[in-house]
């Protein structure tokens, strides 16, 4: 049997798992999804698996922040 684990209350990131979603497409197949809360307090829908493997660490707000410039050094997040 392939039994789904359940994941609520997982954190990954800055994403903690709420609930399951209703499935998102990846191609032309349905995948599983989830609903994650952000530690910014935004909550989205998202592929779990995306999640799983690191490749989606936050909803969003982690692209942003990274982008600010700090103004002592003229760098970006990613450039420190």
């Amino acid at each position: 049997m392939n039994e789904k684990i359940n994941y609520d209350g997982v954190k990954f990131g800055m994403l903690t798992v709420l609930r399951d979603g209703n499935g998102l497409y990846e191609g032309k197949k349905k995948k599983r999804s989830v609903i994650c809360k952000c530690d910014c307090g935004n909550e989205r829908e998202l592929l779990l698996r995306q999640i799983q493997k690191g490749k989606q660490k936050s909803c969003g707000c982690l692209t942003s922040i990274k982008t600010e410039v700090n103004p002592e050094t003229n760098l970006t997040c990613g450039q420190l």
